[in-house]
């Protein structure tokens, strides 16, 4: 049949499984791969966003990553001038979390978007964050 058949092939190429579509080596190396060319843009950002949403979110469902790894992860996907002007950001934002707990992925990709905004259009985010009002509130969900 049908299903016997894909089954054997599935067996033949491991890689095929959906149980296991992404690794945590794929977030791995997509941080990497944004830190090292740098999010510059809004559209970078949000690419970026989908891309990573997409390998952690099966991740968790799977198991294998908590949302504290990925709360940790996300923004090491940013240069260090960016990621230094979000964690600005943020510290304003909820000076009650600790780093080492990370913020939630949506509030750290909310004052990425932010600080692009402030940006010319689509030029870099550098030296916005330090001077941007803020609010302080308690840290959302993830």
């Amino acid at each position: 049949t049908w299903d016997q058949w894909k089954e054997a092939v599935i067996a033949l190429y491991p890689e095929a499984s959906e149980d296991r579509k992404y690794s945590y080596g794929d977030l791995d190396r997509l941080t990497q791969e944004f830190r090292e060319k740098g999010i510059f843009t809004k559209t970078e950002l949000g690419n970026y966003h989908r891309c990573f949403k997409a390998i952690s979110n099966f991740l968790l469902g799977k198991g294998r990553v908590s949302q504290t790894q990925i709360n940790l992860e996300f923004p090491k996907g940013f240069h260090d001038s960016l990621r230094t002007e979000v964690e600005v950001r943020l510290k304003q934002q909820f000076p009650d979390v600790h780093k080492e707990d990370g913020y939630p992925m949506a509030a750290t990709y909310a004052a990425a978007k932010f600080l692009m905004g402030s940006a010319p259009s689509g030029g870099p985010a550098t030296g916005v964050g330090a001077s941007a009002t803020t609010t302080t509130q308690s840290a959302p969900q993830a």
